[in-house]
């Protein structure tokens, strides 16, 4: 249910920047980048999903503008937003 949710904000971010995304194609381009991703040496694969993104993404026929926007936009969602968050139920708890 994770990867199906995750994919649903990948969408909706897409429709946020008025950008009509076949599920098709954003299925297929987020599994090829989280696949791919998982074997960068950085964490969360911090860069290489975002390169991949825009890349499948453009490859797709996507503008390139709305590419970068979109998945910038996604991964501060995705990856940085839930930090703060974090940080504070770890100071919290600890």
């Amino acid at each position: 249910m994770y990867w199906l949710f995750d994919m649903l904000c990948l969408w909706a971010t897409f429709f946020a920047f008025g950008y009509h995304m076949p599920l098709e194609l954003l299925a297929i381009g987020y599994v090829i980048a989280y696949s791919v991703g998982t074997l960068a040496p950085t964490p969360g694969g911090l860069g290489a999903i975002e390169g991949l993104l825009v890349a499948l993404y453009v490859g797709f026929n996507v503008p390139s503008a709305i590419a970068v926007a979109v998945v910038l936009t996604y991964r501060v969602i995705n990856f940085w937003l839930p930090i703060p968050p974090g940080l504070i139920a770890y100071l919290t708890v600890r």
